[in-house]
């Protein structure tokens, strides 16, 4: 089944498309991909990893600025999310306060996925979830990636 809908930034992020390569703003057809699969696989298992499911978790409290919700996104990737928005000239804008919807959190990881690791493995993008950008470098988040591949 076809569906035309209108097509934002956020939504191409949504389903995976790079906004530095041309697409045709024309619509989309709704199917599934083992790459979206994947991907929503992935989320799943991290969110396990991040927070047991919870939206409502707040990890790191000895740090100033604490991770919070599912996904346990700081401040700073929160700053990075909205940064991405503006380079793409999506008017879209994210407050630390999203970080507690497990929608929105979702939405924030699939931007920055979708921005910083458009086609890395998803060993990659979840080391360096955990790890800042060469945390797939780092040898202490192999111990996170093992948790992960534990839900996959």
């Amino acid at each position: 089944m076809n569906l035309i809908l209108p097509m934002s930034l956020s939504a191409l992020y949504l389903f995976g498309k790079q906004p530095n390569k041309p697409i045709k703003p024309t619509g989309f057809e709704m199917h599934e991909t083992n790459e979206t699969d994947s991907l929503d696989i992935l989320i799943d298992a991290m969110i396990q990893v991040e927070s047991r499911g919870n939206d409502k978790a707040v990890g790191d409290t000895h740090l100033e600025s604490p991770s919070v919700g599912c996904l346990q996104i700081r401040p700073i990737m929160v700053e990075e999310v909205n940064r991405i928005l503006k380079l793409c000239k999506d008017e879209t804008r994210y407050a630390l306060d999203d970080r507690y919807s497990r929608d929105k959190s979702i939405t924030m990881f699939r931007i920055w996925k979708s921005y910083h690791h458009a086609k890395s493995s998803l060993e990659k993008i979840a080391r360096c979830w955990n790890g800042g950008p060469q945390g797939h470098k780092n040898p202490s988040t192999l111990s996170y990636w093992n948790k992960v591949q534990a839900y996959l």
